[in-house]
């Protein structure tokens, strides 16, 4: 056990310094770490004293592959919600219309760019995983699945990230289906993808390994400056989403109790939170509830 313990500890070591490559299709160049919020105006309207929580996934490593744990993670501002998903060049200009001036929450092209950089944040945290999976000396059948079906799901996450490349490069959006949801006001801010895990397992379980764009929706919520209320843009591309997550989509409405964010931030890993969040009760004995439930419920692949 301590020799196990002890070469998980070095892949996960091995997956932190790994050099990182840009995630914009046919660039090779060495990624810096890219927020997936903007840092102002967003991130500094919610933090207090220069910090946030941010809700850290804790599945990083294979012996807990396939379970999720989380926990709030106390970081400044430039630490929160920062990922090395692209090369300098591509993080200047790439996301430049949204990262200058006031922002346009209900153009498409506003929706895709923050889809496409929580895309690359998924993609990066497989990776991840994928580079632990290969360094440690675990062995065994399920393990070697974990191993496999991790290279499977980089390689549908990279169909993804050239279908929506290829679409912002030639300004092409009418595949894409989204509305900009208005919430209660609540110092959260986040972006990230919710995909259909069961259509990832049970295609791989029935021996399907064909690279294709993955079935999922793209969130972002975005808390307004004047803090009067919270934005949820929410969307999907037409060809490539079930019904299940077309349903979800569907039913989200414009609300003012916490019902809809909670929805919400509970399918997505990449949110952060003022730290006097938790300590309303009304939403943290929400927050906890859900989550056990969530983790409960949650039976991996």
């Amino acid at each position: 056990m301590n020799e196990i313990l002890k070469s998980l500890g070095n892949a996960k070591d091995k997956a932190r310094k790994h050099t990182y490559r840009c995630l914009c299709p046919g660039c090779q160049n060495k990624s810096i770490n890219s927020h997936l919020v903007q840092q102002h105006p967003y991130l500094e309207s919610i933090a207090e004293e220069g910090l946030l929580y941010q809700i850290i996934d804790e599945e990083t490593h294979p012996l807990t592959a396939g379970f999720n744990d989380y926990k709030e993670v106390l970081r400044s501002i430039p630490k929160t919600l920062s990922m090395p998903l692209f090369c300098a060049h591509h993080d200047n200009e790439l996301f430049k219309s949204i990262e200058s001036g006031s922002l346009d929450l209900k153009s498409v092209s506003t929706f895709i760019l923050f889809s496409f950089r929580a895309l690359a944040s998924q993609r990066y945290l497989e990776e991840r995983r994928n580079i632990q999976y290969r360094n440690t000396c675990f062995e065994g059948e399920t393990f070697y699945v974990q191993k496999e079906y991790s290279s499977h799901i980089i390689a549908r996450f990279d169909s993804t990230l050239e279908l929506l490349y290829n679409d912002i490069m030639s300004n092409r959006f009418d595949d894409y289906v989204f509305k900009a949801v208005t919430l209660p006001y609540i110092p959260v801010c986040g972006s990230d993808v919710a995909v259909n895990e069961d259509e990832m397992c049970n295609s791989y379980n029935n021996g399907d390994r064909t690279i294709r764009p993955i079935d999922c929706l793209y969130f972002s919520l975005l808390p307004s400056v004047n803090k009067e209320c919270l934005y949820a843009l929410v969307g999907y591309h037409s060809k490539h989403v079930s019904a299940r997550q077309m349903d979800f989509f569907n039913s989200l409405v414009d609300d003012t109790t916490y019902d809809t964010i909670l929805e919400l931030i509970y399918r997505m890993k990449n949110w952060c939170a003022a730290p006097s969040l938790f300590t309303d009760t009304e939403f943290a004995e929400e927050h906890y509830c859900r989550r056990l439930e969530i983790v409960m419920l949650d039976g991996g692949c």
